[in-house]
C-alpha cells in the first residue's frame, strides 16, 4: 500500500512541475550540417550531442555550439562510423570538454574514423558501448538506448545506435541511419518506439522508414536532416509518402536550416532557423598533417593498427 501511495505522489509531483514552473525545458536542435546528421539536446543545464555532421561542416558545427555557449558536453554519441555522422566529432572532442562518449561496437577503415580515435586518445577518454535498455538522465529528461539489437551487421548503417528521449508527455526518437533490418529487429523485440518527434532514418532514404516501423512510431513531427541538392536524392519520394500516410508533419533541414523543438513536458513548439550553415555539396579534400597527403572527405584509407579503437569491452552489447 505504501509503494502505491509513493508512486501516486511521484506522478502528482511530475504533473505539477510544469504548472509550478519548476520543470526543466528540453530543447532539441536538429543542426543544419548539410548532407549529414547532428543534433544538440539540452535540458536542465546539461547537453548532449548526437552525431557531428561531415568534415566539411565542422567549422559550422563548432560555430553553432559556440554560439549556444556550449563548453561542456555531458554525452557525445556517434551513432555509427560514417563520415556524414562523425566527420566533425574529432574537432568537437578536441575543442570542448566531453565527459562521456557513446558509440556502437563497429569500426570503419577510413581516415575520418582514425581521426576520431586519435582525438579520443589525446583526451584520454574511452568509448563506451551502452547496452540496449540502458537509461540515463539529462536534466529531467530520460534517454534510453533502443538499438542496435544485434551486434553484427554487414552494413554499418544497421549498427546505428538508436536512442529515445522522454520528457513528460513528449518523446524524441533518434535512429541514425538504421535501415529496415534494424527497424524490424526492434519491432520483433517489442521495443516501445512511439515518439512525438522522429529523426527520420538515413536522411529520408527508402532503405529506412518501413511502414511497419512508422506505424509503431506514429510521429507527429518527422525531421529529415539532409543537404540541399544532395547527390543521393534524399529524401526519397516513397519515404515522404509513408510519412504522410501516418500523418506526420515533415520538417527538413535542406529547406528550413536548423530546426529547434522545445518541450515543456506537455506541449511542443517548433522554431525554424532559415540561415543555412552548409550549402550544397561539392568535392572537398582533407589534408593529413602526418602523411602530408590529401584525401577525399570520405576517403577509405586503411586504419593504422596503433590507432585501434579504445572500446570498453564490459559495455559491449
Amino acid at each position: 500500500m505504501r509503494k502505491r501511495i509513493n508512486c501516486f505522489a511521484i506522478w502528482v509531483v511530475l504533473l505539477l512541475l510544469p504548472l509550478l514552473g519548476l520543470a526543466d525545458t528540453l530543447e532539441v536542435t536538429f543542426i543544419d550540417v548539410g548532407q549529414g546528421d547532428a543534433a544538440l539536446i539540452q535540458c536542465g543545464g546539461h547537453a548532449m550531442l548526437v552525431d557531428a555532421g561531415t568534415n566539411r561542416g565542422t567549422n559550422a558545427l563548432l560555430d553553432f555550439l559556440e554560439g549556444r555557449g556550449i563548453e561542456v558536453l555531458d554525452y557525445v554519441i556517434g551513432t555509427h562510423p560514417h563520415e556524414d555522422h562523425i566527420g566533425g566529432l574529432d574537432a568537437v572532442i578536441a575543442t570542448l570538454e566531453v565527459k562521456t562518449i557513446w558509440m556502437p561496437y563497429a569500426q570503419n577503415g577510413t581516415r575520418t574514423f582514425e581521426d576520431v580515435l586519435l582525438a579520443i586518445q589525446e583526451k584520454d577518454l574511452r568509448v563506451i558501448v551502452p547496452e540496449v535498455g540502458k537509461s540515463i538522465a539529462l536534466g529531467d529528461a530520460t534517454l534510453t538506448v533502443l538499438g542496435p539489437i544485434n551486434g553484427t551487421y554487414s552494413d554499418l548503417n544497421n549498427h546505428s545506435m538508436v536512442i529515445r528521449v522522454d520528457h513528460g508527455a513528449n518523446s524524441f526518437l533518434f535512429t541514425g541511419d538504421a535501415e529496415a533490418l534494424s527497424e524490424r529487429e526492434m519491432l520483433l523485440a517489442g521495443t516501445n518506439l512511439a515518439a512525438t518527434v522522429l529523426k527520420v532514418g538515413h536522411h529520408g532514404s527508402s532503405t529506412s522508414s518501413t511502414r511497419e516501423f512508422l506505424h509503431a512510431v506514429q510521429p507527429q513531427y518527422a525531421v529529415i536532416s539532409c543537404g540541399a541538392d544532395n547527390t543521393y536524392g534524399h529524401p526519397h519520394g516513397e519515404t515522404l509518402e509513408k510519412l504522410q500516410e501516418v500523418g506526420a508533419e515533415i520538417l527538413r533541414t535542406d529547406e528550413s536550416g536548423s530546426i529547434v523543438v522545445i518541450s515543456d513536458r506537455t506541449t511542443l513548439s517548433i522554431q525554424h532557423k532559415s540561415n543555412r550553415l552548409v550549402e550544397a555539396e561539392e568535392t572537398v579534400y582533407i589534408g593529413n598533417k602526418n602523411s602530408k597527403t590529401l584525401h577525399l572527405h570520405n576517403g577509405h584509407s586503411l586504419l593504422a593498427e596503433h590507432n585501434g579503437a579504445c572500446f570498453d569491452a564490459g559495455m559491449r552489447p
